[in-house]
């Protein structure tokens, strides 16, 4: 837990969240893309564009986040692994505050993105990519 609360930590942390914005970025234009151009119902385009998006958070943390020398073979299962329970946490959460305490579905979002920033950087940062 003190490896998460050093200097080291916090620089890769800033990164990690700099990085966390390309991967939105490339979410958010595959699934507008996708359903405006290419007529693809918004479920799956939201899938296809988070699939995207963590491919691109994978390769960014990978090099420039952690400078990481991991194996992909190693290290893309345990990346995917932290986002899909990423994901999970997301929705539980949204779900928790809107649904059954009222909270609007936005500021139940940011609260949510909030929790998993923190989250995926913690797990990826002492398992993922550690050295």
């Amino acid at each position: 837990m003190a490896a998460l609360l050093s200097r080291t930590a916090f620089s890769h942390f800033m990164r990690f969240a700099v990085v966390g914005i390309c991967g939105t970025a490339a979410h958010y234009s595959v699934l507008w893309t996708l359903v405006e151009y290419a007529a693809i119902p918004v479920l799956i385009a939201t899938s296809i564009g988070f699939g995207v998006g963590a491919l691109v958070n994978y390769a960014l943390n990978r090099r420039f986040t952690f400078a990481s020398d991991a194996t992909h073979t190693d290290a893309l299962p345990k990346f995917m692994t932290v986002a899909l329970l990423g994901l999970l946490l997301n929705a539980l959460i949204v779900k928790v505050l809107n649904v059954h305490f009222g909270i609007h579905y936005m500021l139940a979002q940011v609260f949510a993105t909030g929790t998993v920033l923190v989250w995926n950087f913690a797990v990826n940062y002492l398992w993922t990519f550690r050295r």
